[in-house]
């Protein structure tokens, strides 16, 4: 076999790994297509037997992107941050009222009230927040230990 041979036939075999999860993920993709249809059928029906007919007509289905859509988690996160803030983070804030706690206890908490967040998660949300002095600070000389800013610290940090 020459080098080229060697050389389509991994290509072939990439081709053929490509064509198997296409073929696994496309009954999922139609299911999702038909549910769609279906709600642009219902949202049709219930918009002509609107009294007011003041509804907007349903945009057209989008064409499916020739490449996948990448996404933007950071941007994203960052947009969610800004406009609400985290329940979880709520919780916290609760939890560490006029108190110190180690990521652990805070972790503990936050289970307690019912959010599901890893220790790893958490520590690092808090951590930024604090480099950044917002809202939370590092506790000095205990490890991994919070406390909620002040009304003075958070303004002598910007």
């Amino acid at each position: 076999m020459s080098d080229s041979d060697i050389a389509l036939a991994a290509i072939d075999s990439q081709i053929e790994a490509r064509d198997k999860k296409i073929a696994k993920l496309r009954p999922a993709l139609t299911a999702l297509e038909q549910e769609r249809e279906a709600l642009a059928q219902t949202r049709a029906i219930l918009a002509a037997a609107s009294p007011n007919g003041h509804h907007k007509p349903l945009p057209p289905t989008p064409p499916m992107p020739a490449k996948p859509v990448q996404s933007a988690p950071a941007a994203t996160a960052r947009r969610s941050s800004q406009f609400s803030p985290s329940p979880v983070l709520e919780a916290v804030d609760e939890i560490l009222k006029d108190r110190e706690l180690h990521i652990e206890d805070i972790v503990k908490a936050v289970h307690d009230r019912g959010y599901k967040t890893s220790k790893a998660v958490l520590t690092t949300s808090l951590a930024r927040r604090a480099a950044k002095g917002k809202r939370y600070r590092r506790v000095k000389g205990k490890p991994n230990t919070f406390a909620l800013l002040k009304g003075g610290e958070q303004e002598a940090k910007e």
